[in-house]
């Protein structure tokens, strides 16, 4: 079974270059960390917050020292990411994180972050403006 850790996780995508993997067995011992599509999974060593949206390649695999936000149906998985990737976010997680050569960022700070609540219509909405936003970018670019 696939195994996400930090290196996989990119700004709002899961990168499966150099995955590693365990067996079924370790992955349901593991099932504290096993992740599920919609659920986010933030970076905490490195470059802390860095967050992604899991999906269905990741379906119940496991991940290493990320941290995991179940999927809710008070919040919007995507907004959710744009968010967590935001200047805002990565301010917060920047004075929150720890290490003198690499930024660690724990579920402490995690749990204490301050964000933009808004309806969960409304949070449907930004997120389409901004996916619209950026593929008009990726086609600028190409």
């Amino acid at each position: 079974m696939p195994c996400l850790r930090s290196l996989n996780i990119k700004e709002r995508q899961i990168d499966d270059f150099e995955l590693v993997y365990i067996s079924r067995e370790s992955n349901e011992l593991l099932s504290k960390s096993k992740i599920f599509t919609d659920d986010l999974v933030a970076v905490r060593t490195g470059k802390p917050g860095t967050t992604a949206v899991v999906d269905e390649r990741f379906h119940e695999v496991n991940c290493i020292d990320l941290i995991i936000i179940r999927q809710s149906e008070s919040f919007d998985s995507e907004y959710m990411c744009y968010l967590l990737n935001s200047a805002f976010a990565q301010t917060q997680y920047s004075l929150g994180s720890e290490g003198a050569i690499q930024q660690h960022f724990n579920i402490g700070v995690a749990k204490e972050l301050f964000v933009f609540w808004v309806p969960l219509d409304e949070q449907e909405a930004i997120v389409e403006f901004l996916n619209r936003k950026n593929s008009d970018i990726d086609r600028s670019i190409q």
